[in-house]
C-alpha cells in the first residue's frame, strides 16, 4: 500500500464527503432535522425562562398558552431526535456498506501480489474495524460541524440584537472552541495512527493463534505464542491510555473554554442592565441564547477527541482503496481460438520480486521452454529454484521483468485478465476450501455448473462416493479449510474442481506429503485422466511423476539446467542425480 504522508485532515474530509453526493438530499435532511433538534430544546428554554422573568416582574400573562406551547416543543423535541437518529445513521451505514464493497474489491483488484507480506489479520481490521470507526464522521462528525458553523452564528445576531456587548463578549471564545482541535490535532493524529495500526497487529495475532491453534498445542507452544499476545496485546492497551489521556486533556480545554464563557456573559449581561442597556427580563432568556451558541460547537469539539482515530482509520482505508495493482490488465482478446493446440511459450523470461526497499535478486533468469497440448512437463529444481515463480507469471499476478510469455503465439499480456485465468486451471499442493457445502465449494471453479457437471466432476476425481456417505451429502459443510476432510479428500475435491473448470492449460503443485496407498492409487489416476488433451506443467516432487513426464526442466539457481527425459537426464547430469537423492 502507497504511503500517503502529505495528505492532511481536509483531504480526507473531501476524500469521505464524495462518497455522500449519492445520499444528498437525505443528508440535507438530515442536517435540517438536526438543527432544528438543537434549536428546539433551546426554545423551550427560552420560553420557560421568559416565563419566570415575567413571574418575578409582575408581568405574566396568558400563562396557560405559554404552557401548551412547551408541551408542543417537547413532544416536537422527541420527534425530531428520532429522526436525527434515524436519518443520520440510515446514510452513515449504506456509505459504510458501501465502502466495504469497495474495500474487498481492492483486495481482489491488487491481490494476490500486492498482498503478500501484508498480515490478513490487518487488512481485516481496516476492512471492518477502520471502516466501522468513519461511522463517526458520517453519522457524528460532517452534518454536526454544518449545524455548529450556522446556528451559533444566527444564535449571536439575535444576542447582538439585544445587547452587541454581549454578543461581541461571547465571540472570542467561540474561537477558542474552534481552535482546540486545531491544536491538538498533531498528537491526535500521530496516536490515532498508533492506535489503529496496533489495533491491526492484535487481530493479525488472534487470527494466527485460531487458524494455527493445533500446531501450537502440537509443539506445545501455547506459552510462547500467550506471551506474544500479551506484549502485542498490552502495547495496544498502553496506547489506548496514552489516547484517552490526550482526549481527556483536550476535553478538559473545552470545559474550561465553555465555564471562563459563561463568566464572562454573567459578568457582561450584569453590567448592561445596572447600566439600563438591557431589561431584566431578557437575562433569563439570553442565557438560554447561549446555549444555542455553545452547545452545538461543544458537542462537535468533544467528537473532536476521536478525529485522531478517525482520521488514522480514514488514512488507512484510503491507503487500501489506492493501493496500485502490480498488474495492470493491459489486455484487449476477450479470448483465444482454441481449435489450435495448444502450446505456452516462455522465451528468455527473466523476474525479481518487486521491492520498495532494496534490488530483489533475479529468481528467475533468462528461462527458455515450452509446453503443448497432450504434453506433461515437469519442473524439477530444490526449493527457490523458481518453480511456483514461473506458475505465478503464467497466471500473471507477476509480469515478467525481461522476456516474454506466449500462448499460440500471442503475448499474455494482450490477454484480458480474466480471459487468461479462465483457460488455465492450478491445482495446488493443498486447495484452499471454504468453511461451505462441498456444493458451493466445486461451484467455486464453475458457478453456473449443472448437477450432472458437478456428478461427472466427482466421479472422474474418485471422490463420488466419500460424498455420498457424508452425513448432508453435497449440502455437508467441510470446515474451516476443509477442516473436515482428509488430505487425501481435500487432493480429490481439488482435482474435482480442476474437472470441473476444464481449462486448456492445467499447471499442477504435486503434493509433498506422503498419503496411504488407497488415496495415491486414486489421486494418481484422477490426475492421469484429469492431463489428457491437456498442455500440462507439473511442479514435480516424487521420481514416479518425473519418470511419467514427457520433458523435464531442471531449475538451478533461477536457470534452466538441463532438459530431457527421466533417462537422459539421470544418466547424463550429476546435479540431477544429487537432487533426486534429497526432498525437493
Amino acid at each position: 500500500m502507497e504511503n500517503k504522508k502529505n495528505k492532511g485532515r481536509l483531504y480526507y474530509v473531501f476524500a469521505l464527503s464524495t462518497y455522500i453526493s449519492s445520499y444528498w438530499k437525505k443528508f440535507a435532511a438530515s442536517i435540517s432535522v438536526h438543527a432544528i433538534f438543537k434549536i428546539l430544546p433551546v426554545g423551550i428554554s427560552i420560553l420557560s425562562s421568559y416565563m419566570i422573568g415575567a413571574a418575578i416582574t409582575g408581568k405574566l400573562v396568558e400563562m396557560r398558552k405559554f404552557f401548551y406551547i412547551i408541551i408542543a416543543l417537547i413532544l416536537l423535541e422527541g420527534l425530531f431526535y428520532f429522526f436525527d437518529i434515524y436519518i443520520s445513521h440510515d446514510i452513515a451505514y449504506r456509505i459504510l456498506s458501501e465502502l466495504r464493497n469497495i474495500a474487498y474489491s481492492s483486495v481482489d483488484r491488487v491481490a494476490p501480489a500486492a498482498m503478500e507480506g501484508k498480515e490478513s489479520g490487518d487488512i481485516i481490521s481496516i476492512a471492518m474495524d477502520d471502516i466501522t470507526i468513519l461511522e463517526w464522521f458520517y453519522a457524528h462528525t460532517i452534518g454536526q460541524w454544518i449545524v455548529a458553523l450556522i446556528i451559533p452564528l444566527i444564535a449571536l445576531l439575535v444576542i447582538g440584537s439585544f445587547s452587541y456587548k454581549i454578543a461581541l463578549s461571547l465571540i472570542p471564545f467561540v474561537f477558542i472552541l474552534f481552535f482546540i482541535p486545531v491544536f491538538t490535532a498533531k498528537e491526535s493524529d500521530i496516536q490515532g495512527k498508533n492506535l489503529r495500526e496496533k489495533m491491526g497487529k492484535l487481530n493479525a495475532q488472534m487470527i494466527d493463534g485460531i487458524q494455527g491453534l493445533m500446531d501450537i498445542i502440537s509443539f506445545q507452544g501455547q506459552k510462547i505464542f500467550f506471551s506474544k499476545f500479551i506484549r502485542i496485546n498490552d502495547e495496544y492497551q498502553a496506547e489506548s491510555v496514552r489516547y484517552v489521556a490526550r482526549s481527556a486533556k483536550e476535553s478538559a480545554y473545552i470545559i474550561l473554554t465553555i465555564g471562563c464563557a459563561i463568566l464572562v456573559f454573567q459578568g457582561v449581561s450584569i453590567y448592561t442592565i445596572l447600566n439600563g442597556e438591557l431589561k431584566i427580563i431578557w437575562l433569563l432568556p439570553l442565557y438560554s441564547l447561549t446555549a444555542l451558541v455553545f452547545n452545538p460547537i461543544l458537542e462537535t469539539m468533544m467528537l473532536s477527541r476521536n478525529y485522531g482515530m478517525i482520521f488514522a482509520s480514514t488514512k488507512r482505508v484510503f491507503e487500501l482503496f489506492q493501493s496500485k495493482a502490480f498488474v495492470e490488465d493491459t489486455g484487449y482478446l476477450e479470448s483465444l481460438d482454441l481449435k489450435e493446440e495448444i502450446c505456452v511459450k516462455l522465451d528468455q523470461v527473466s523476474f525479481s520480486y518487486p521491492s520498495k526497499e532494496i534490488q530483489n535478486p533475479l529468481i528467475l533468469d533468462g528461462i527458455s521452454f515450452e509446453f503443448k497440448q497432450g504434453e506433461t512437463v515437469a519442473l524439477v529444481g530444490s526449493s527457490g529454484s523458481g518453480k511456483t515463480t514461473i506458475t505465478r507469471l503464467l497466471q500473471r499476478f507477476y509480469d515478467s521483468k525481461e522476456g516474454i510469455i506466449q500462448i499460440n503465439g500471442i503475448d499474455i499480456r494482450n490477454i484480458k485478465l480474466n480471459a487468461l485465468r479462465e483457460m488455465i486451471t492450478v491445482v495446488p499442493q493443498e486447495m484452499y476450501l471454504f468453511n461451505r457445502s462441498i456444493r458451493e465449494n466445486l461451484r467455486m471453479a464453475h458457478p453456473k455448473a449443472s448437477e450432472r457437471k458437478m456428478i461427472e466432476a466427482v466421479e472422474k476425481a474418485q471422490i463420488l462416493d466419500v460424498i455420498e456417505r457424508m452425513p448432508q451429502s453435497w449440502d455437508t459443510h467441510v470446515g474451516e479449510k476443509g477442516l473436515k476432510l482428509s488430505g487425501g479428500e481435500k487432493a480429490r475435491l481439488a482435482l474435482a474442481q480442476a474437472f470441473l473448470k476444464d481449462a486448456p492449460i492445467l499447471i499442477l503443485d504435486e503434493a509433498s506429503a506422503n498419503l496411504d496407498s488407497e488415496n495415491e492409487k486414486k489421486i494418481n489416476e484422477a490426475v492421469n485422466q484429469l492431463k489428457e488433451g491437456r498442455a500440462t506443467l507439473v511442479i514435480a516432487h516424487r521420481i514416479s511423476t518425473m519418470q511419467s513426464a514427457d520433458r523435464i526442466i531442471l531449475l538451478k539457481d533461477g536457470k534452466v539446467e538441463r532438459q530431457g527425459n527421466f533417462s537422459e537426464l539421470i544418466n547424463s547430469c550429476e546435479y540431477f542425480q544429487k537432487l533426486i537423492g534429497t526432498d525437493i
